[in-house]
């Protein structure tokens, strides 16, 4: 049995249901508190890997778009870390 049917008929099942949706999610309407929010997107790709880093300016009304490409030959666990801290660098 694939990890994928297992966790599908595991969530489906009656008496899992109250752990599963028993968590409270909260959210907050201000978020400036924290900064303003980096959001990645990591996508499989021919011949290596496609980052994507997407921040918003509230105050400009302005969203930035940044790819990165990793080539296949490259470390993939360095070269996002040195993007993530980049992305840091610039906000």
């Amino acid at each position: 049995m694939k990890f994928r049917h297992w966790l599908a008929q595991w969530l489906i099942k009656d008496d899992h249901r109250e752990t599963v949706y028993s968590n409270k999610i909260s959210a907050s309407t201000d978020r400036e508190e924290y900064g303003t929010p980096i959001r990645f997107s990591v996508t499989p790709a021919r011949g290596g890997i496609v980052v994507t880093s997407r921040t918003y300016d509230r105050q400009k009304d302005r969203s930035d778009e940044i790819i990165h490409v990793i080539h296949d030959d490259e470390d993939v666990a360095r070269k996002v870390g040195d993007i993530v801290a980049m992305e840091l660098m610039k906000s």
